[in-house]
């Protein structure tokens, strides 16, 4: 498996896997309505492909398909973390996450950060991950909840 930057043309691939992890895997924690509201089925690839221009996310393939992806903010900020519905529990979040841990300590930075839900606050807790506070966000209507985490970064050469 690789990990590299996406490309534009790798959108759609990677707004289905979104769409559909939310939908197949975090369905187990949040209701049909939250569900529809978070990840509606029809996809605006217009407003993803700009978002995707400015965050550059990061992707990892496996068998040329994209298992996993995430998009990281200079300040720290992980936002949009997710592996495909199909490659649960197969190590796709570690390899993701070791990405991160790598550009944060190339940039020096002292903390990463998310806003992750309750079907990935195991995984975030697992990786030494501490929850900050419990959020209640609005959407469409709906609320959904998640939690803002956060891991310290050691950057201390030995």
């Amino acid at each position: 498996m690789n990990i590299k930057k996406a490309r534009l043309s790798d959108t759609k691939e990677i707004v289905e896997l979104f769409t559909n992890t939310i939908n197949k895997v975090n369905s187990k924690h949040y209701t049909k309505k939250q569900i529809e509201v978070w990840a509606p089925n029809k996809i605006n690839l217009e407003h993803w492909e700009k978002r995707f221009n400015k965050s550059k996310p990061y992707i990892v393939k496996k068998d040329n398909i994209i298992v996993g992806f995430f998009e990281f903010e200079n300040n720290g900020y992980i936002d949009c973390f997710y592996v495909h519905h199909n490659y649960q529990q197969q190590g796709i979040g570690s390899i993701l996450l070791s990405k991160i841990l790598q550009i944060a300590e190339k940039n020096n930075l002292d903390m990463i950060f998310a806003n992750v839900s309750i079907t990935a606050k195991s995984f975030f807790e697992n990786n030494n991950f501490e929850v900050k506070k419990k959020n209640i966000i609005e959407r469409g209507g709906e609320e959904l909840i998640n939690y803002t985490m956060n891991r310290e970064i050691s950057n201390k050469t030995m």
